[in-house]
């Protein structure tokens, strides 16, 4: 978990680890803070779930993202 991440982030993505753990696709959009996405992108990739993100709304996103990311759904008009 990154540090910088405030603290009740960390938390409630840690009561969320098993859940993502155990499903087969976690998607994700850029609407939540990067490091949490990174963070969460993180444990799927650590136990084989599929990571598909909407790159909305558009940014720079860190290459160590998008190493995680199996799948990726822009929208139209949004990225």
């Amino acid at each position: 978990m990154p540090e910088r991440m405030p603290r009740y982030r960390r938390r409630w993505l840690m009561r969320k680890r098993e859940r993502i753990a155990q499903a087969d696709a976690l998607l994700m959009q850029l609407e939540s803070p990067l490091e949490s996405v990174l963070a969460a992108a993180k444990i799927a990739h650590q136990h084989h779930t599929t990571v598909a993100l909407n790159p909305a709304p558009a940014r720079e996103l860190p290459d160590e993202l998008l190493a995680l990311v199996d799948i990726i759904t822009p929208n139209e008009n949004g990225s």
